[in-house]
């Protein structure tokens, strides 16, 4: 067999395993990224780089188990690169207006949480929890550091868990 043959051999091989395991890297992905096209996204990516180092899937006792390792490791890869990515600067009318078109529950909640809390800690929790506002951007609003927000944001959130869960 030339070396033709065997690069082939080893394509069919892989393209039986890519079937085989398709399914199983997906849904693993999907259960800790729950949006279909980023599960997608990683899925490609872990069998991008499984098809580019198939010398250490192949040589490894377990390829499954290998496969899965990379795939975890692009989540982490992914979810790291996200912690310092740049979203669109918040826009505090927008989150009025979706405050306003809110259901009856999301009202009760504003009003109980707001009483607990106060109306200024829960606006802030509010701002990153459901709309997206990065730590560094309600921090500079406040003219506080990134740390100390994150640590009032931790303490607020673990108060108003204690007092509904109380």
């Amino acid at each position: 067999m030339d070396k033709k043959e065997a690069v082939m051999n080893e394509g069919n091989d892989f393209a039986a395993f890519y079937r085989e395991n398709l399914d199983l890297i997906y849904h693993y992905i999907y259960r800790i990224i729950p949006n279909r096209q980023l599960a997608e996204d990683l899925t490609q990516e872990t069998f991008y780089t499984a098809l580019v180092k198939q010398d250490e899937l192949w040589g490894h006792p377990n390829p499954k188990l290998w496969l899965m390792r990379i795939a975890r490791y692009k989540m982490m890869e992914f979810r790291k690169s996200m912690r310092y990515r740049k979203t669109e600067p918040l826009d505090p009318e927008g989150i009025e207006a979706a405050e306003l078109d809110a259901g009856y529950g999301i009202t009760e909640l504003n009003v109980i949480a707001g009483n607990m809390l106060g109306e200024k800690e829960w606006k802030l929790i509010k701002k990153y929890y459901l709309f997206g506002a990065t730590i560094s951007e309600l921090a500079e609003a406040e003219g506080i550091s990134e740390n100390n927000m994150r640590v009032r944001l931790s303490r607020w959130t673990k108060q108003l868990r204690n007092k509904i869960d109380g």
